[in-house]
């Protein structure tokens, strides 16, 4: 299936959240995935927490 195909076939929401995950899994892939900057290390983990 094409991107343009999936553009059509998914809502915009779905569409947009298609492109966030293939490019966070391609810059995994490659590699190339930008480093990560927190400020606040300890808001962060907080924050990580909460969602589990």
């Amino acid at each position: 299936m094409t991107v343009a195909e999936l553009e059509r076939r998914l809502s915009s929401a779905e569409f947009v959240e298609w492109q966030a995950f293939y490019q966070v899994e391609y810059e995994i892939q490659t590699d190339t995935l930008p480093p990560l900057e927190i400020d606040d290390p300890g808001a962060h983990s907080a924050a990580i927490d909460m969602l589990f």
